[in-house]
């Protein structure tokens, strides 16, 4: 299923499903998690957490049971625990191989299609608008929140293969997303994938060359493909490529509201800043223009506290500096994987500062699949790993976290006959000219 998910979603949603393609998405996304979580709930026999693991916990309980909505609060929590069983469950039982043939399809299938419904609708004389041409998605921004982490996760794979034709086709995959990436002028995505490589240079000169080369002759193919199909191609057929009203230069050089929902956030967490107001609560209260504040570490501060939030933080510091110690030691990630791992996880992080990759469906699994990536590279090539603790507490904890996407599923299910419905009441209730997906596309609560 994870395979599936990343090969097959959201190409194949309009044919699936009439509603929102993001509501799909979400769906299948929580099937996905449920399965991952059964599968290890199953064989959990001993595991191993750090200390600082129970302090989070700890927190995050508190603040789920201080919530004014304690049920969402815990489905945000059950979320989290979900994308964890996708990410364990991708660094256990998924080969590598099949992880690079997913990824190169994934990408380049959607890509494929949305350049020949481009050109054929070029062909027969018709205009058509940039957001229509972004199959799967209900708003391109959201290809754009997978594009940051599957672009790197391509330059991965296709460094990594053993295989000649994967390659290719990793590079020719590469290029039509890059197309993608200027059709859709995907700023936070392009400056965090471009500042992802720089840092990769950074720290291993020596084996960031070939990545460097692999990417850049990507998106200058990219661009050039662009070029010809958007470009030059409508103006030699004598169509007009529309667009849209939030791609004018005012736009693009704006904030886009950011700095009031930074604000908005600032303002959440000062109400209870050692366990915040509560998962997912910032979409309890309307504020006319998102759910969520573009700014994941805001979100996690107003929402889950203080606690939670530096806890979280230094677990990303000590992981961070583990994997950069690996990519710079002599016996650490070999070859090309360690850069292109670098590239994957500065890209995502810099990106959730700006924007809403950690929030939304598809790319939250793009993102664990890429953490169960990175777990099995490191894992396979650590001859030292830590002896894992069989702890009565942890096991309990563990078998807790696991549980909970099990009962999200079944929330899901239960709710999914009357979605469109109920999503229709919410953008009644809270009428806006734009959709404010949290959990579902209308995510306010």
């Amino acid at each position: 299923m994870t395979i599936a998910y990343i090969a097959l979603v959201p190409l194949c949603l309009p044919s699936i499903y009439t509603g929102r393609s993001f509501d799909a998405a979400r769906a299948l996304q929580v099937l996905l998690m449920g399965a991952c979580a059964a599968a290890l709930v199953t064989s959990v026999r001993h595991t191993y957490l750090p200390r600082s693991a129970l302090v989070l916990l700890g927190a995050v309980s508190i603040s789920v049971l201080l919530a004014e909505s304690w049920g969402m609060a815990l489905r945000e929590v059950a979320g989290w625990g979900g994308l964890i069983a996708v990410a364990w469950f991708t660094s256990r039982s998924i080969k590598a191989e099949q992880l690079q043939w997913a990824t190169v399809a994934g990408v380049g299938l959607h890509a494929a299609v949305v350049l020949l419904l481009g050109i054929s609708t070029y062909s027969i004389g018709m205009a058509v608008g940039r957001e229509d041409l972004f199959i799967g998605y209900d708003n391109r921004r959201h290809l754009n929140h997978v594009q940051t982490v599957a672009i790197p996760l391509l330059a991965l794979a296709g460094l990594t293969t053993k295989s000649a034709l994967l390659r290719r086709l990793a590079w020719v995959s590469l290029s039509m997303s890059f197309s993608l990436l200027a059709l859709s002028a995907g700023r936070a995505t392009a400056i965090s994938i471009f500042l992802g490589l720089a840092i990769a240079i950074v720290v291993s000169p020596d084996r960031a060359s070939a990545l460097t080369r692999f990417v850049l002759k990507g998106a200058a193919t990219g661009l050039a493909i662009y070029l010809l199909a958007f470009v030059f191609l409508p103006i030699l057929l004598g169509v007009k490529l529309e667009a849209s009203t939030d791609l004018a230069a005012s736009r693009l050089m704006g904030d886009q509201s950011r700095l009031f929902l930074w604000r908005e956030a600032v303002d959440a967490w000062t109400k209870n800043p050692w366990f915040g107001v509560g998962p997912m609560h910032l979409a309890h209260q309307f504020n006319g223009k998102a759910a969520h504040p573009h700014n994941f570490p805001l979100q996690m501060l107003a929402e889950w506290g203080v606690i939670a939030a530096s806890t979280a933080l230094l677990w990303l510091v000590s992981a961070g500096r583990h994997l950069l110690a690996r990519i710079r030691a002599a016996e650490g990630l070999t070859g090309n994987a360690g850069s292109a791992l670098a590239m994957v996880w500065v890209a995502v992080i810099v990106d959730a500062c700006f924007s809403g990759n950690l929030v939304l469906p598809v790319s939250q699994v793009w993102i664990a699949i890429a953490a169960g990536w990175t777990w099995k590279v490191s894992r396979e090539e650590n001859t030292n790993a830590r002896p894992e603790a069989r702890t009565g507490i942890i096991l309990i904890t563990t078998v807790v976290v696991l549980l909970l996407p099990l009962w999200l599923a079944a929330t899901v299910a239960a709710e999914w006959p009357d979605l469109q419905e109920q999503q229709e009441l919410v953008a009644e209730k809270f009428a806006s000219e734009r959709l404010h997906p949290r959990f579902w596309s209308h995510g306010w609560f």
